[in-house]
Formats: C-alpha cells, structure tokens, sequence
C-alpha cells in the first residue's frame, strides 16, 4: 500500500498543470475549452459551424475525420483543427457566399483540413471581367478578412476561383499547405502587407500568386512553383521572395540558371513578374525540409584550368628529379 501511495504521488508530481487531451493525441496547454466535432454523432457537435457559433475566443474546435459543410464565418479568436487533412473534409453544397472559410477576427488559426469544390452558382469568366485577375465575387476556399492569422497543414484543392484570399490582412502566416487546382489564383493578395507565405507546394492552378494594390512587405521562401499556366507569381509592388537572413530561396519549376558550386542555390535571380522584384536564392530543386542538389555540376572551364595547373606543377616538379637522375647514371 505505501509503494502505491509513492508512485501515485510520483505521477502526479510529473503531470503538468495544464489540460491534458488524448483525443488530440498531444499533452498542450489549452488556454481556452476544447469543443469536439463528429459528423458521426456522439461528440459535442456535428458541424463545424454549429460549433464555431457556440465558441467563445480562446477555444479549440477539434474536428474528427468526416465530410463537413463549408461556407461559415469565424468571428472568433479560435483554433480549428482537423483530425487528419487527408480525411477531414470541408466541401461545397453550392452557395451565393464566396469562401468555404470566411475568417473575420483576428489570430485565428486553421490547420489539418483538406479544403476543396468552393462553387457558387454564377461567377465572372475570364472573359468579362478585364484585367481578368481583378475578380472578387468568385469561389474561395478560405477568405481571410483579419490579422494575425494562421494557416497551415492543409490541403486546399479544386475551388472554381481562389484558393486563400488575402482582403485587408497583416500578419498572417500560410504555411505548410498544398494549394492546387484553381481556376484563378491560388492565393491573392488584395491590400495585404506583412504576411509569411512559407513552405507551399503551389501547382497546378491557372495562376500562382496575385499581389494586388497595396499588398507590399511580404515575404516568400521555401515554397515550390510548379506546373501553373500563365504565371508562378504576379507583384507590382515590393515584396521579398527569399528569407534574408539564411540566404534562401522558392523552387520555380522554369528557373534556367546553373549551381556552379553545388550548394542547391541557383547563381542567378529568377526574376518575377509584373514588376522589379527578384529571387535572389532560387532553389534548384523543390524543397520538402531540406535543399537538394538536383544534379551536380561540373564547371567544364574549370576543370581544363586545373589540368593545366596540374600539368605545369607536374612538369615543375619532374625537370629537377629527371635532371639530377640523368647526372646519378652519368
């Protein structure tokens, strides 16, 4: 009996004074309550905006595998998450909103959901709207109206205009995501300074990324540009396309510039469209949490510089042996 007293105490001693929660399958300090999501029944809820509704800031809103209804608002200071991005699926029903995920409060953060079919009934073509890039009233998976946001570990896939728009947001982090398959852009900036857009794998849409009107002062690195139509990224306005202090860049897929000293760094910049800015760092190769050498390269110039080298040193160093042998035989 004293042994068990010992060891209960022992444990409790250890256990932190925070909220333990299994279900999210980490030990966390929660500073608000935690809400549970099952399109399943037998949790706190069974959609994601019921829940949302009932939050108050400060919570998390966890979210179990399932199908779930999109086009809802948070309006609080919350954390959504889902179980596992590749099961927990906010979709279309078909609606008169734009965004699947409208975000209006500040320090909201959206994580693990695959995020994909924003339709509503009638939008814009291309060809009605000119320049075919300034359209609002489209499909959107995720509409960030707010500041200090994050957005990270998701999928974000198939919505008939954008993937993330940016109206009006400073501060906010896109981390982490795969945004592909947009009939516009995949991310579009409108008056939107100060964001970190980091570690995205952004392919297959009909336009990368849009930055329109004041959308200055972000910052991009470490994200891969691939496959999309017209263009990887569009910026009028000053913007940074490599993180300065660490000296790297985003992967472009239609970068033509050589790595002479094999460090994964191109030598050259990529230049971006639409205006003066620069990636100064463009990798050689995507980027999944480390820099690849896609191939090494042998500098040809090089190589015939240090065989001359090597044949003057060699005849250098062979006239003194030969002569002094030729007057040891003598």
């Amino acid at each position: 009996m004293k042994k068990t007293i010992i060891a209960i105490i022992t444990l409790l001693f250890f256990i932190s004074p925070g909220q333990v929660s299994m279900d999210l399958g980490t030990c966390q300090e929660i500073d608000g309550n935690i809400i549970y999501v099952d399109d399943d029944g037998g949790k706190n809820y069974t959609s994601i905006s019921e829940a949302v509704e009932n939050a108050t800031d400060e919570d998390t809103i966890f979210v179990y595998n399932g199908m779930y209804k999109g086009y809802f608002s948070i309006n609080k200071s919350i954390t959504l998450i889902g179980e596992n991005k590749e099961n927990t699926i906010i979709t279309s029903d078909f609606s008169d909103q734009n965004g699947l995920i409208t975000i209006l409060k500040n320090n909201v953060t959206v994580s693990g959901f695959t995020i994909k079919n924003s339709t509503i009934p009638h939008y814009h073509s291309l060809d009605e709207v000119d320049p075919p890039t300034w359209i609002y009233d489209v499909a959107i998976g995720i509409i960030v109206n707010s500041d200090d946001n994050i957005i990270d570990g998701n999928d974000i896939v198939n919505n008939h205009g954008y993937g993330i728009l940016l109206n009006q947001s400073h501060n906010t982090t896109i981390s982490n995501n795969t945004i592909t398959k947009h009939d516009f852009s995949c991310i579009y900036l409108k008056d939107s300074s100060n964001n970190t857009i980091v570690n995205n794998s952004i392919r297959d849409n009909e336009k990368g990324i849009m930055f329109h009107r004041n959308s200055t002062n972000n910052i991009l690195y470490f994200n891969n540009f691939i496959n999309n139509t017209f263009y990887h990224v569009q910026s009028n306005a000053s913007n940074t396309f490599y993180n300065p202090v660490t000296g790297t860049g985003n992967y472009w897929d239609d970068y033509s510039g050589t790595d002479k000293n094999n460090d994964a760094i191109g030598d050259s910049p990529y230049n971006i469209s639409g205006g003066n800015n620069q990636d100064l760092y463009p990798l050689m190769a995507p980027y999944y949490g480390r820099l690849v050498i896609e191939k090494y390269y042998v500098d040809q110039d090089l190589v015939i510089y240090m065989l001359w080298i090597a044949m003057i040193a060699t005849i250098i160093f062979s006239v003194p042996i030969a002569y002094f042998w030729y007057r040891k035989i003598r």
